[in-house]
């Protein structure tokens, strides 16, 4: 266990290195202790930590961001999964949506905490967020049109999170976003700033990527770092001298607007009637009540349930509905551009492969060192498939196999996960990566 309650520093699940504690404004004039690693470009919030800072704390970790972009970076190759901070079990990889833009992080399991990058907590801040309608319009309106930096095709006029020629992911930089973030209960002046659209592409290795769903790069596994860190810090000291007032001392004009916006104004309006018609008064706030209990409840219920979706690695995703079909169509095109692909059953050609009942060894068959895992796979209904990940034997829990001249051969058995069916019936899917870069993938997603 990794906690500082014991007085040891943490250290980075990445590089090992001591992270430095950061202790920001918080609400209710507390304070909240983050974990910073500044090469990594990572940040470690114990549960609800990141919820808790206030917006002269966002100001601050604005600047520590940018400030941390001096520092030279690992460009380490991120692992499949990270332990986490408190109980030491792998995080699993989890999509968010808040009100002012959608992110990720690494999640454990047990709530403990997450890991978030620099770059993904500016992005749920708003700060680089899809390429939407209203930019559409707004370009439209101008006379302007965005040309792919990747391929130069002119984009359609219509949203879309990536190229349609050659995925590659699109965005706007959105700091009045970020501003209005920091300045949630909008004490100081709007930020008037138009967004600018943009593709980014990654610092070690040039592939484009998606600061707002990438905690790394898809072709080389380096940590995504922000950019544009300077005009995030200019944004948040925009609003930083009225916000820091506000949370010194609630102003009293904040505090009317908020009543008179939320569940205040309704009460009020029931306690106007006159004294000589106190049953008047009960009956307006038991209605006012009712009525408030009606909305939250039909608020609840009704909300889009997200989409739970169990990864090869045994991981799982929150997705809504529709980022669930945006994430499966980008990941789909992704996968399929310069990976050799088989159906599931078909091993890879570096591999040769040798079931023994429900045991599988897999040998190298020259060539590098690769990273071998393994999934069974069941098509329980048509186009509806059942997985269960394959572990190393003898080492539960670790799901991939290093193939190299010291350890040619590995043999995987099934996890708990896998029921009898998929024992009985179920096809193997491999993935092989080599230099951090997937080679081959036998998924039975991508055939009918």
């Amino acid at each position: 266990m990794n906690d500082r309650s014991y007085g040891q520093p943490r250290r980075c699940g990445h590089c090992g290195a001591p992270m430095r504690v950061l202790r920001l404004a918080g609400h209710y004039k507390r304070t909240v202790e983050i974990d910073v690693c500044a090469p990594c470009s990572l940040i470690w919030f114990d549960a609800m930590e990141s919820i808790r800072i206030a917006g002269p704390g966002l100001v601050a970790l604005v600047h520590e961001i940018d400030a941390c972009m001096a520092i030279e970076p690992t460009f380490r190759p991120l692992p499949q999964t990270l332990p986490c901070q408190v109980c030491g079990q792998p995080l699993k990889r989890v999509f968010d949506l808040t009100r002012y833009g959608r992110t990720a992080h690494l999640e454990c399991p047990q709530e403990h905490g997450i890991y978030q990058s620099f770059m993904l907590f500016l992005a749920e801040k708003g700060y680089f967020r899809p390429y939407e309608w209203h930019d559409i319009h707004a370009l439209t309106a101008a006379g302007k049109a965005i040309k792919c930096n990747q391929c130069g095709a002119t984009l359609e006029g219509r949203p879309q999170n990536a190229c349609p020629y050659c995925a590659s992911p699109v965005g706007v930089y959105d700091p009045a976003r970020l501003a209005a973030a920091i300045d949630r209960e909008q004490v100081a002046a709007p930020v008037a700033l138009k967004p600018t659209a943009a593709q980014v592409a990654c610092e070690a290795c040039g592939g484009m990527l998606d600061p707002s769903r990438d905690t790394a790069c898809p072709h080389c596994r380096a940590i995504v770092r922000p950019r544009e860190s300077a005009m995030a810090v200019a944004v948040s000291n925009a609003v930083a001298d009225e916000v820091a007032s506000n949370y010194q001392r609630q102003r009293p004009e904040v505090s009317r607007r908020k009543l008179e916006e939320g569940v205040g104004g309704m009460l009020d309006a029931a306690y106007a009637d006159p004294p000589s018609h106190g049953i008047g008064r009960r009956i307006g706030i038991a209605v006012s009540c009712v009525c408030l209990g009606v909305l939250l409840w039909s608020g609840v219920a009704n909300r889009p349930k997200p989409t739970i979706v169990e990864n090869a690695d045994g991981t799982q995703t929150r997705l809504s509905a529709s980022e669930y079909e945006a994430e499966a169509a980008r990941d789909r095109a992704r996968r399929m551009r310069g990976v050799t692909h088989a159906p599931a059953g078909e091993a890879p050609p570096q591999l040769h492969v040798t079931r023994r009942g429900d045991t599988l060894q897999v040998a190298r068959d020259g060539g590098p060192p690769v990273l071998v895992g393994v999934n069974l796979a069941y098509e329980q209904l048509r186009d509806a498939w059942v997985r269960c990940p394959m572990e190393i034997q003898n080492r539960k829990g670790e799901r991939n196999a290093i193939l190299d001249n010291a350890h040619p051969t590995a043999t995987f058995v099934p996890s708990a996960a896998c029921s009898k069916r998929l024992l009985d019936k179920g096809r193997y899917e491999y993935t092989l990566t080599a230099n951090s870069q997937t080679i081959f993938k036998s998924d039975s997603a991508f055939f009918d």
